[in-house]
């Protein structure tokens, strides 16, 4: 199981700590909650400097990404570009109409019995010690725009450093 843990990636981490987190918020022991409050808050800490790296790291991971795929595609990437647009444009409506009408059926009959007397304000029940603000370089919409503009541009000439800087930045992005 420890090997496991060693080789998987972050998407298992961070399944592990959901679950993790909401059996252990859970439990109470004698009425009281089994993690005392500050414990609560080191984990709360944790996840809002981890939102905000995250927040910081898309825009890079997009243009580091979607660049240099774009740029690879050669001639005609034009129309494969077009495609997958589409393609994602589509799965994209396709699930948010799935999703609202999954919840509109469900959560009414699952949040029916469940009340939040305790809490009048449920964002606010753990705050972190202390937040470091870490804006992203630049809007996820710019960064996809530029990667397509920039992708379709290298995708026309012949290789040079541009691509080279932009498959190195690839590099270090997958690092990240």
């Amino acid at each position: 199981m420890r090997a496991f843990l060693r080789k998987s990636g972050i998407l298992v981490w961070v399944i592990a700590a959901i679950i993790l987190a909401t059996v252990l918020g859970s439990v109470r022991v004698g009425g009281d909650h089994l993690v005392p409050v500050e414990i609560g808050r080191i984990f709360a800490t944790f996840s809002a400097i981890f939102s905000q790296f995250l927040s910081f790291s898309i825009p890079l991971i997009i243009i580091g990404l979607v660049t240099p795929a774009i740029a690879d595609l050669g001639r005609g990437a034009g129309k494969w570009l077009g495609i997958t647009t589409a393609i994602a444009y589509a799965s994209t409506l396709f699930s948010g109409f799935l999703t609202y009408l999954v919840c509109a059926s469900l959560f009414p009959r699952l949040l029916a019995s469940t009340q939040l007397a305790d809490v009048a304000e449920p964002g606010s029940a753990l705050e972190s010690y202390f937040t470091i603000e870490m804006p992203a370089p630049l809007q996820v919409m710019t960064a996809l725009l530029l990667s397509f503009v920039v992708g379709l541009g290298l995708s026309m000439v012949p290789r040079g450093v541009l691509r080279k800087g932009f498959i190195e930045f690839r590099a270090i992005i997958t690092r990240l």
